[in-house]
């Protein structure tokens, strides 16, 4: 298998070194044809040059032992994924296993699915635990690996770079679950996932916030929902609609995995932003909440 891998302005395929012009030109299909794999998911969703140029200082957080997080899957704000990442790498680097909590922007399957395919981005391979994807579809979980539902979900696809160079060593836990789950069904899932979990298991919803709000609204909106989160308003976070965030049932599975880890968790903000803080429409916004549950062991 070769991998690729960024390293600063230069990137290897196998033995060979690109230049930064070939890296402008570099696609998911090059690496899946070097990979010689019949099916990783191509990832399309970050662009090379950009993602191999980002940079990030890791952010200070309190004391505590990181056990979730919440981060963007809209790449327009890839400094925000970046920091992220970043911070986590320095103070979980045990990680071994990301369970990925994802909407199901494209409305394929009305319940959870999951995929047991890997990723092919452009920081090498993100493998997915197999072990993992078995005891899910034998709990219940819809299989969407043969119907390839993950192969333009976002909310999984626009973080595996991410933990490809910054955890090249951990598996992921794709999961896609429908926005309308039922609240029990949800539940479930996260007594499930707690099941399965370790000490080397990291829960991330992926999430973006408010939507197709002007910019006033938007930062209205996102006042609410970061007290929301500060204040570990479960049942106002449960209920908000796209107008507040678009993965609302994934606060419902943490919530309870949290409680069957029988961890008490305090969501640490590390940035907030706008989709116009990038130049976007300010009549046509996304925004962006990114932080931490810690909880002190």
């Amino acid at each position: 298998m070769c991998i690729c891998a960024i390293f600063g302005t230069g990137c290897y395929i196998g033995d060979k070194q690109m230049t930064e012009a070939e890296i402008e030109t570099i696609s998911p299909t090059k690496v899946i044809t070097d990979l010689n794999s019949d099916y990783p998911i191509s990832n399309t969703f970050v662009d090379p040059r950009q993602f191999a140029s980002l940079k990030s200082a890791p952010i200070l957080l309190p004391k505590g032992w990181a056990v979730a997080g919440v981060v963007n899957h809209h790449a327009l704000a890839m400094n925000l994924q970046t920091e992220f990442f970043t911070t986590l790498k320095m103070i979980r680097p045990d990680i071994k296993t990301f369970v990925i909590l994802s909407p199901d922007h494209y409305l394929k399957h009305k319940g959870v699915s999951i995929s047991a395919v890997d990723y092919a981005t452009p920081a090498g391979v993100v493998q997915v635990s197999k072990k993992w994807v078995d005891e899910l579809i034998k709990f219940g979980v819809f299989d969407g690996t043969k119907d390839r539902l993950f192969e333009k979900e976002h909310g999984v696809g626009a973080l595996v770079p991410f933990i490809a160079r910054d955890f090249p060593d951990a598996q992921i836990v794709p999961v896609i679950i429908y926005q309308t789950l039922p609240l029990d069904q949800a539940q479930k899932l996260g007594a499930e996932i707690s099941s399965l979990s370790d000490d080397k298991t990291f829960i991330i919803i992926s999430a973006d916030m408010s939507h197709y709000l002007n910019d006033v609204e938007a930062r209205r909106n996102d006042e609410l929902m970061m007290s929301w989160l500060k204040n570990a308003d479960w049942k106002k976070l449960k209920m908000a609609n796209d107008g507040y965030t678009d993965s609302k049932v994934s606060f419902a599975v943490l919530e309870t995995y949290l409680t069957a880890q029988k961890i008490s968790a305090k969501f640490v903000q590390i940035e907030h932003a706008v989709s116009t803080d990038y130049g976007a429409d300010p009549n046509n916004t996304t925004s962006y909440i990114t932080g931490m549950y810690l909880a002190v062991r």
